[in-house]
C-alpha cells in the first residue's frame, strides 16, 4: 500500500465538475478558476493514473470508459471527505454549498421554489440550482448525473435509480369560469369522452396518468392541443379553447380569482406520486441530505 493517493481532492473536484457540465468553460466557471487551470488538473490526474478520463473534441465532452469507471470511486471519495469534516463539528456547523436538483413542471413550479426560499433562508450560504423539464428528461438528467436528485409525478423505472415518494397529487378538470361543467360540484369521467382536451407533450408525467387512466375506464378523449408547459394550458383555457386535467396545485390563483375552475373527476382515480429520485450508489453530503428533509416537509406539498 503506498503513502500517498495518485491524486489531490481538487483534482477530483475538477473531474467531477468536468463530467457533470459536459464543458471545460463551464467548469471553470463554477470552481471559480481559469480554463487552463482546469486543463492542467485534468490532464495531470490522468497522467497519474495512466488513462484517458475525458473524449476530447465532443460537445459536450464525454467521459472515457475508464472516467466512467472512475466516477463512481471520485464521488464516494468526496462525499466521504465531506462527511469526515462534519464529524468535526457532529453535524451541526453552518450548511454551505451548491446543490444541483431537477424537477417536472408542477413540482418544479408550484412546490418546490417556495421550499427552495424557505431552506437558503434558513441557510444563507447555500445555493439550490433548480432545473425544470417533464418527467422523462429528469430521469435522464439523474442517470446521466447533471443533477444529484430529482423530483418528478411521472413513472421512473431506471435499474440505476432509487426512487422514493414524496406525495400524492390529485389531478382534477379545469375550465374556465363559464365553462358548462364549471356549475358542478363534481364531473363523472364519462363527460370526457365528448370534450376537446388540452394536454402536455409526450414524456410529461401528467400526460401519462391522463392517457393511461382514461382508457383503463374506457373513456378516450379527443386531444385538441399539445403545449410544453402548464401556463400554456391555462392560458388556452382562459381564452376559451378547452378543458384540461391538471393538478389542483396549479391554478390555484386562477381559481381564487374567479378565472377558471376545477373539478374532482368521479369514476375514476387521478391521483398520481410525486418521486423524489436519486442514483443508485451516488454519496450525497449533508447539504443534500437536508434539502431532501425540508422538500418532503414542505407546505406545499399534498398530502393525500
Amino acid at each position: 500500500m503506498t503513502d500517498t493517493l495518485p491524486f489531490t481532492l481538487q483534482q477530483l473536484r475538477v473531474f467531477l465538475t468536468v463530467a457533470a457540465r459536459g464543458s471545460i468553460t463551464e467548469a471553470a466557471a463554477e470552481l471559480g478558476v481559469t480554463q487552463p487551470a482546469v486543463s492542467q488538473a485534468l490532464r495531470e490526474l490522468e497522467r497519474k493514473l495512466g488513462s484517458e478520463l475525458v473524449r476530447r473534441g465532443s460537445t459536450p465532452l464525454e467521459l472515457s470508459a475508464t472516467g466512467l469507471r472512475f466516477l463512481e470511486g471520485a464521488e464516494r471519495i468526496l462525499a466521504a471527505c465531506t462527511d469526515a469534516a462534519e464529524l468535526l463539528d457532529g453535524g451541526t456547523g453552518p450548511l454551505s454549498g451548491t446543490l444541483a436538483i431537477g424537477a417536472s413542471t408542477t413540482i418544479g413550479n408550484y412546490v418546490l421554489p417556495s421550499a427552495i426560499g424557505q431552506f437558503t433562508s434558513q441557510n444563507p450560504s447555500t445555493e439550490i440550482q433548480l432545473w425544470i423539464g417533464n418527467s422523462a428528461d429528469v430521469v435522464h438528467r439523474v442517470a446521466r448525473r447533471d443533477i444529484e436528485f430529482g423530483f418528478i409525478e411521472g413513472r421512473c423505472q431506471h435499474p440505476d435509480i432509487d426512487v422514493t415518494e414524496i406525495a400524492t397529487d390529485h389531478l382534477k378538470l379545469v375550465c374556465r369560469h363559464d365553462h358548462p361543467l364549471a356549475r358542478s360540484a363534481s364531473v363523472p369521467v364519462t363527460a370526457l369522452a365528448g370534450e376537446a382536451l388540452i394536454l402536455r407533450e409526450p414524456g410529461s408525467g401528467t400526460r401519462e396518468v391522463v392517457e393511461n387512466r382514461l382508457a383503463g375506464v374506457g373513456v378516450f378523449a379527443t386531444a385538441r392541443m399539445c403545449l410544453g408547459n402548464t401556463e400554456a394550458i391555462k392560458t388556452a383555457i382562459i381564452d376559451g379553447h378547452g378543458i384540461s386535467l391538471l393538478s389542483g396545485l396549479t391554478v390555484e390563483r386562477e381559481v381564487l380569482a374567479g378565472l377558471l375552475c376545477a373539478i374532482p373527476v368521479t369514476g375514476v382515480s387521478l391521483a398520481r406520486p410525486f418521486y423524489r429520485l436519486k442514483l443508485r450508489r451516488r454519496g450525497l453530503g449533508r447539504l443534500a441530505d437536508r434539502f431532501a428533509a425540508a422538500v418532503s416537509g414542505a407546505a406545499k406539498l399534498p398530502r393525500g
